[in-house]
């Protein structure tokens, strides 16, 4: 099973008991950058650490689902183009390392600051594609 979260207005210990609540095994992060200004506690160090501690593999998976790339190919008009880039090597990489994982009975769960997965790159990108 593949489920998405957003952290924004959420509690760290919150956090973790909806990811507990799903069972989730694998929390991988699709921010580009995985920093928090205002919520430090969801800092990729300090994340990682804390679903350790709940045996909750944590992985960072910018190159693979991060909406802000580098490669100027990936824009149309300097836009990121969700298109374009679900079309790139990188992009059906990382899907298949999900599907992977799914195939081992994981249970994934894609992690951005967007609350509304709507309004967010899981929903808009990864989910679209998954």
């Amino acid at each position: 099973m593949i489920y998405t979260i957003g952290y924004a207005g959420v509690t760290l210990e919150k956090f973790i008991e909806l990811l507990k609540e799903q069972d989730i095994s694998v929390l991988i992060d699709v921010r580009s950058l995985p920093k928090s200004r205002y919520f430090y506690q969801f800092n990729d160090s300090n994340l990682s650490k804390s679903l350790a501690k709940e045996g909750i593999e944590y992985i960072h998976m910018k190159n693979e689902f991060g909406a802000r790339q580098e490669n100027p190919d990936f824009y149309t008009y300097e836009i990121f183009d969700y298109d374009k880039f679900a079309e790139s090597f990188q992009f059906k990489n990382g899907v298949g390392k999900v599907l992977k994982l799914t195939s081992l009975g994981k249970n994934i769960c894609l992690m951005c600051s967007e609350i509304d997965p709507i309004k967010c790159h899981r929903a808009i990108l990864c989910a679209r594609h998954l």
